[in-house]
């Protein structure tokens, strides 16, 4: 039954060639083949399964984290989707802010430069002023001790020349014999001031 062999008689072991398997051989076959497979292969063949299944069940996790993390962010573009006009005003509305704020923030620098400006020019101007007020008065004064020379060599006249030699030498007469001072305190020999002696000489 197990084999075949020529010229032995049908036994349990052996049969002739040609002849079908019975199937008690068959079955008998088969069920040593199952019981060496669960004998030696059970565990490695559990093994594998118990891996392959965790394998499975870890694709099936990760696919469903996948899924879920697709599904929120789906929710996000969707709801951003439906908030784009309000997203549009919003980012116009900061700009518009920041643009704002940044022209006051120029308008107000160009403001303190123009008083810091304004406060030079200012200090200048009055060092300016001061030093020109100086100077006319220096040359006011000037101008005026200038004028009041012209005016007082323009008054005194000849008739004033000679009216002075004559009280110089009326003084020197009484003076010529005591050898003192005259009247008036005029030195002897010295024409009054401011007369000169060539002309006292031609009056």
């Amino acid at each position: 039954m197990l084999g075949e062999k020529e010229g032995v008689e049908p036994s349990l072991l052996w049969r002739a060639p040609g002849t079908a398997t019975p199937f008690a051989a068959t079955l008998l076959n088969t069920l040593l083949l199952v019981g060496l497979f669960m004998r030696f292969a059970r565990r490695p063949l559990a093994k594998g399964l118990a891996d392959r299944r965790n394998r499975i069940m870890k694709g099936m996790d990760d696919a469903a984290a996948m899924q879920k993390e697709a599904t929120e962010q789906l929710r996000l573009y969707r709801g951003k989707l439906d908030n784009l006009d309000a997203e549009i005003e919003r980012v116009k509305r900061e700009m518009r802010e920041g643009a704002e704020a940044e022209r006051r923030r120029v308008l107000e620098e160009a403001a303190a430069r123009r008083v810091r400006l304004e406060q030079e020019a200012r200090v200048l101007i009055d060092r300016e002023l001061e030093a020109l007020r100086e100077q006319l008065t220096r040359e006011t004064a000037l101008a005026a001790l200038n004028s009041a020379r012209e005016l007082l060599k323009r008054s005194v006249s000849t008739d004033d020349h000679r009216r002075l030699c004559e009280e110089y030498i009326t003084a020197l007469v009484p003076a010529a014999g005591s050898g003192g001072l005259p009247v008036g305190g005029v030195p002897t020999g010295s024409p009054p001031s401011g007369t000169p002696s060539g002309r006292s000489e031609a009056s």
